[in-house]
């Protein structure tokens, strides 16, 4: 008797948990790089991975060596060979570092560094579409979700040729073409985008920033569109373009969040996640918080330039030294490559720093930092004022809301002196309302009705995996081309209604006139003859 009521019980209890435990099979496909966004996706991927899904993880063998480092657990890796040599991306990245450090990049430098980072891009599609084992492989999976960061655009191409579900990660700033394509259009009047300007813009600023938007769209448009030879090379969808196949996304991550972004209206298909790399500090080494211990009640400045950064010019690093040796608080300086030398004693150079734990130490008081959103996120979360120094892309755009929340200030890295950058320390650190701020908005961060950014990010591909689709959050805007949903066909019935009217209603007192005219000379003339 005992027996069958402790089966009963157990019974009972699996009967009710077992709703819960549907095990999905989801892709994950990384770019080239490893960096922020590479970490953003491997941390999904890794808590799929510990909720019991199955997770596939499809990789570059360039960036084989660096996989140790990552300690992933219960992943499947799928490695494929590549043509790209890896010190060429090194070098890309390292030119690109060299540009991007004066802050002063060149237009044409950029396009032509864009160029190479394309044809990368493009040739590590071709080696993973080309290759017919890895395909087949990836086909028996039967996978219920493909994820990616819409930074690398052809993962679709994969999805598609696989023919499973898909929803991309997007920027906390999006790209003006990412929010047309999700039908996620913001208004120029009052959402600066991309651009440097808050929410609260002036007559001349709300112009450049439709301007810039639209260029923007229409330069995004035609980078798109130099992807459909790989496309059409491989016969992925032959009647439809990258950015129509992109539209056909069951769901889109943006990295945003409204304590930090500005209001406006998202899609339900839409889903903000910005902070998924938030988390409680951990324990510093033991060294590492020596360091910071020793501070005492100066505390602890943080200082770096993202994994893009690792060179820098022998005068900028001086600048930083002198500016940092005035300091009476201890900075701790991520560095990438040969040390700078003849630093003072109050600074600590590491090429690699556990920046959210020692942010999350209640000794640090600021961040000098570039303005990725992962590290604005971290800071927004341990509530630490920023100091931005953008260098490229969103990192502008990011920096413009720092400051319009109060939260920061933003420094131009092409006209900064040692004593421009002290001035701002001081300042930041000194004034109690940048500390006051960031704790409002980390209160507000944090108040999650899903626990963290990351656990809404983690439902929604639970829900993609069960479910098989979320076709019931899009809207019908998706069905509609460029004419339909900008009503330029019901502007242009409008326009033809009008002038129709109106030729009409002229025409109308055209003879009504005529008539009245006609028959009034009529009269005078048979009065005059009668007479």
């Amino acid at each position: 008797m005992g027996f069958i009521m402790s089966f009963s019980r157990w019974f009972i209890i699996i009967a009710l948990f077992v709703p819960f435990l549907h095990a999905s099979r989801f892709l994950i496909i990384f770019g080239p790089e490893n960096g922020s966004h590479f970490m953003m996706c491997a941390r999904i991927g890794q808590t799929l991975a510990s909720r019991g899904h199955s997770v596939t993880f499809l990789i570059s063998e360039n960036l084989e060596e660096i996989l140790d480092q990552y300690h992933f657990e219960n992943i499947t890796l799928e490695i494929y060979p590549t043509m790209i040599p890896k010190r060429t991306i090194l070098n890309l990245q390292t030119r690109l570092s060299k540009e991007l450090i004066t802050g002063n990049i060149a237009l044409q430098t950029l396009l032509h560094l864009g160029d190479e980072m394309f044809h990368v891009l493009e040739n590590s599609t071709i080696d993973t579409l080309g290759n017919s084992a890895l395909m087949h492989r990836l086909q028996n999976q039967n996978f219920d979700l493909v994820f990616f960061d819409i930074l690398y655009i052809y993962p679709v191409f994969i999805a598609k040729k696989l023919k499973v579900p898909f929803a991309p990660m997007s920027f906390m700033v999006s790209l003006d073409i990412t929010a047309w394509i999700n039908r996620a259009d913001f208004s120029t009047s009052y959402y600066p985008g991309q651009s440097v300007y808050d929410n609260q813009m002036t007559l001349m600023q709300r112009l450049q920033n439709t301007l810039r938007s639209k260029v923007m769209l229409v330069f995004q448009h035609y980078y798109f569109a130099r992807t459909h030879h790989v496309k059409d090379h491989f016969g992925i969808c032959p009647d439809k373009s990258t950015v129509e196949m992109l539209g056909k996304a069951e769901l889109l991550f943006m990295r945003t969040h409204f304590a930090l972004d500005f209001p406006r209206s998202l899609p339900a298909h839409v889903v903000p996640i910005g902070g998924i790399l938030t988390k409680p500090a951990a324990p510093l080494s033991q060294d590492l918080n020596a360091f910071v211990e020793s501070s005492g009640d100066s505390g602890v400045i943080v200082f770096s330039l993202g994994t893009y950064v690792n060179y820098m010019e022998e005068e900028q690093a001086l600048l930083f030294k002198q500016a940092f040796s005035q300091l009476g608080e201890k900075v701790i300086w991520r560095f990438l490559g040969d040390s700078p030398g003849n630093i003072s004693r109050n600074t600590l150079t590491l090429p690699w720093i556990p920046q959210n734990d020692i942010l999350g130490h209640t000794q640090t008081r600021l961040l000098i930092y570039h303005c990725g959103s992962n590290g604005v996120f971290e800071a927004l979360y341990h509530a630490v004022p920023i100091i931005c120094l953008p260098l490229f892309a969103d990192q502008f755009g990011v920096a413009a809301r720092v400051v319009s929340k109060g939260i920061g200030l933003q420094l131009d890295i092409t006209s900064l002196t040692s004593d421009k950058l002290v001035r701002a320390i001081r300042h930041v650190v000194d004034n109690q309302s940048y500390k006051n701020n960031m704790k409002r908005l980390s209160t507000i961060f944090k108040d999650e009705p899903m626990g963290s950014p990351m656990n809404r990010a983690v439902y929604w591909m639970e829900f993609i995996g069960k479910h098989g689709n979320a076709s019931h959050l899009r809207s019908s805007a998706h069905d509609l081309n460029f004419i339909q949903y900008h009503l330029i066909d019901v502007i242009a019935t409008l326009l033809l209604s009008a002038v129709v009217s109106i030729a009409v209603i002229f025409k109308s007192l055209q003879f009504v006139c005529r008539l009245f005219f006609v028959e009034g000379n009529s009269k005078k003339s048979g009065t005059f003859k009668n007479d």
